[in-house]
């Protein structure tokens, strides 16, 4: 059973490792890292662990009084998904600099149909109360009231969790308001929860982030999505696979029986380039490191597993036409397909 996530006024805070108090602003802003790993980080990633996209507050109501959470956007629009379990209520937007309470009344199903059961386990149960956000800026708490509520059980959520690692694509961009990248709609096909911690262009792979990974104990699998954001970076080939490298022993030693992933560059514009253009080259050899990587750790990290981009992203018309980041069909493709190769490892360990 994986530890329990942040708690405050009786909300379970999932993905947010932090609330910090900013001067002169009302809250306490969700941080996807705390400021000790974050300040290790590229000045982007820094940035980007302040986004709050795949952050949710959690509760489950215990009688019909509606509840009202409070919450702040500092910095652009954001959006909060009203979910209850699997199902969405409604989507509120919370405009830069507003402050906006969010009414979440009873569950809004006609009283002779109420929620469909579940596999324990599985999915979320549809007492509980998601607030899922997205967007790019800032999401601060500022507070809750209205009845009586408690944070989810843990036989009311999923029993396995998924660390994903990666750069603005499993972040979620070109997603619909970033709410549902393609490890979204892997983890809702496989019936586990998701910890998103994509970094939109700042995915380098830097060995604080790794230890970070390896000390946490609260995922049961994790994909590291490794490559794309350093391909025009002049980090060298020799330091990329020596972060590669480091990154699985890391995670791997430290939990030795949870499967993980090397996954590679997805199919990118500079594929298409003409033979012997220097990105595309760079691009094939960070897929080469990458497989290497995975090759020179197989024997002795069984659980160490390898996921090819382009057999994930498997059609190039689920590209926008940046040719780099998946439209909503494409993260919803990619999704189906990711989950179809992380089931038998799932299946295997448990």
């Amino acid at each position: 059973m994986p530890p329990a996530p942040l708690k405050r006024d009786n909300i379970a805070f999932h993905n947010v490792a932090d609330l910090q108090a900013v001067d002169g602003k009302p809250g306490l802003r969700l941080q996807r890292l705390p400021d000790a790993v974050r300040d290790a980080l590229n000045p982007t990633a820094r940035d980007g662990a302040l986004c709050p996209s795949s952050c949710e507050l959690r509760f489950v109501p215990a009688d019909k009084e509606a509840a009202q959470v409070t919450l702040y956007s500092d910095v652009h629009h954001e959006y909060v998904q009203v979910m209850r379990g699997g199902f969405i209520q409604e989507e509120v937007t919370i405009g830069p600099g507003e402050t906006r309470t969010l009414v979440v009344a009873p569950w809004p199903g006609p009283e002779e149909a109420p929620p469909p059961p579940r596999e324990p386990g599985v999915g979320f149960a549809p007492g509980v109360v998601r607030l899922k956000i997205s967007g790019t800026g800032r999401v601060h708490y500022v507070g809750a009231s209205g009845g009586d509520f408690r944070p989810p059980s843990a036989d009311e959520t999923p029993a396995l969790t998924w660390l994903a690692y990666g750069s603005s694509i499993t972040h979620g961009f070109s997603a619909p308001r970033l709410a549902q990248p393609y490890i979204h709609c892997a983890a809702r096909s496989l019936g586990v929860d998701v910890l998103n911690l994509g970094f939109g262009g700042a995915c380098h792979v830097e060995p604080e982030l790794a230890e970070h990974f390896a000390k946490r104990d609260d995922w049961d699998f994790a994909t590291l999505e490794l490559g794309i954001n350093l391909i025009t970076h002049p980090m060298t080939d020799e330091e990329f696979a020596r972060r590669v490298g480091h990154l699985a022993d890391t995670m791997t030693a430290r939990h030795p029986a949870k499967p993980v992933a090397l996954l590679t560059v997805f199919p990118v514009h500079h594929d298409l380039r003409p033979d012997g253009d220097p990105r595309r080259e760079r691009t094939e050899r960070f897929r080469r490191i990458v497989r290497e990587a995975h090759a020179a750790r197989r024997v002795r990290h069984p659980n160490l597993h390898l996921l090819e981009g382009a057999d994930i992203l498997d059609d190039w018309t689920g590209l926008t036409a940046d040719l780099c980041h998946p439209s909503e069909y494409g993260h919803a493709r990619m999704g189906l397909r990711l989950a179809d190769r992380l089931r038998p490892l799932l299946e295997a360990e448990g």
